[in-house]
């Protein structure tokens, strides 16, 4: 019994990791705007669509606070350089977060099955 519940917490949580999480509206927002100006002389091509690209993963509620941060700065000034560096420094903060072909995110949780499972008992005697 106890090992059953083991193993079937084990796969719901293997489930839950590998579940796709949704992208925020800001984040196709943000990429939307920045796909504008990638034919703008003033912007190098290559940063805008590392940038867009970032934009495309799912990112935490935190994440996406600081984005929204963003776009407020950039709708006020319409400074597209700040919103690409705003949007490179959320990323390096981060640091790249790889996912694996088959859409697991790496470091992700192997297969377990009843036989990798040892049980260990721990017998306490106190004076009394």
């Amino acid at each position: 019994m106890l090992i059953e519940d083991i193993l079937r917490s084990f796969e719901e949580q293997k489930a839950l990791e590998v579940a796709p999480r949704s992208v925020d509206p800001i984040q196709q927002t943000l990429a939307t705007a920045i796909h504008g100006y990638l034919n703008h002389p003033d912007i190098e091509r290559r940063r805008a669509i590392e940038c867009i690209r970032f934009l495309n993963q799912p990112m935490l509620v935190v994440q996406v606070r600081e984005l929204r941060k963003a776009y407020n700065n950039f709708q006020r000034k319409a400074d597209i350089k700040s919103l690409l560096t705003a949007i490179e420094g959320l990323r390096a903060k981060l640091g790249d977060q790889p996912v694996t072909t088959d859409g697991e995110a790496s470091g992700a949780m192997g297969h377990v099955d009843r036989s990798d499972l040892r049980l260990i008992c721990f017998d306490l005697v106190t004076g009394g």
